[in-house]
């Protein structure tokens, strides 16, 4: 969802282990009220919701590519033949 640039809501342990940061690329809501909170909170500011999808799909596109995970698998193995 990220990558096309559509806000994401997520639960903290759905986005752990990714390099995303709450209220920056996506929301992080843990309970079901603060889950709908935060998507009428999104559905009504226009600005935030489209700030959060565009500095979510950039931070996709630079972390998580094929390309970008490709060398750092390769970082990683040359590393283990030093």
């Amino acid at each position: 969802s990220l990558a096309l640039g559509i806000p994401v809501v997520s639960t903290t342990i759905g986005a752990q282990g990714l390099a995303l940061e709450h209220g920056s690329h996506l929301w992080l809501a843990d309970s079901a009220r603060d889950f709908a909170a935060a998507l009428i909170t999104l559905l009504q500011d226009e600005p935030r919701r489209m700030g959060l999808a565009e500095r979510g799909r950039e931070q996709v596109l630079a972390r998580y590519t094929w390309d970008q995970l490709g060398a750092e698998l390769v970082e990683y193995y040359e590393s283990l033949t030093d």
